[in-house]
């Protein structure tokens, strides 16, 4: 019904409020229904005591900084069960784009065009969870993270 609405859904698979927060396994399952996922990070909130997926310890802290850590095991999942790492990695990227900015238009990188773009060693959250192997950040056409 989800996807037949049109329904975007934005999953926090680090911290739930009285649940636990959506698996990598039921994630796959609103996928697979069509449904159209972000993958986003609660702030600076201690994992759920049932989220087993996520790779910090209990009572953790966990913020921005271990964003790739918390949807690291989700991404990979997605790609083990036959999803492109493309497709995988649209979940912290443009699928949350989209779902902030819905009015926007397709992002492409063409001259004179202000670009949002990730410059990275690896793979984000699917090859490495490290932030210092994200090398720059652009937003807007502007550098925010400069690692070169």
């Amino acid at each position: 019904m989800m996807a037949e609405q049109g329904v975007k859904l934005v999953i926090t698979p680090s911290a739930g409020t009285s649940k636990r927060p959506t698996s990598p396994e039921e994630a796959l399952g609103f996928y697979r229904q069509g449904v159209f996922l972000a993958l986003a990070s609660d702030s600076y909130i201690p994992p759920h005591p049932e989220a087993n997926w996520i790779p910090l310890p209990p009572g953790y802290l966990a913020g921005p900084e271990e964003f790739l850590k918390i949807v690291g095991s989700t991404l990979r999942y997605f790609v083990e069960q036959g999803v492109s790492q493309e497709e995988a990695l649209r979940l912290i990227t443009v699928n949350g784009r989209k779902i902030i900015r819905p009015l926007e238009g397709l992002a492409t990188l063409t001259p004179g065009c202000p670009a949002d773009m990730i410059l990275a060693d690896r793979l984000p959250a699917l090859e490495t969870e490290e932030t210092e192997d994200i090398k720059t950040v652009i937003l807007a056409g502007r550098v925010q993270v400069d690692r070169r």
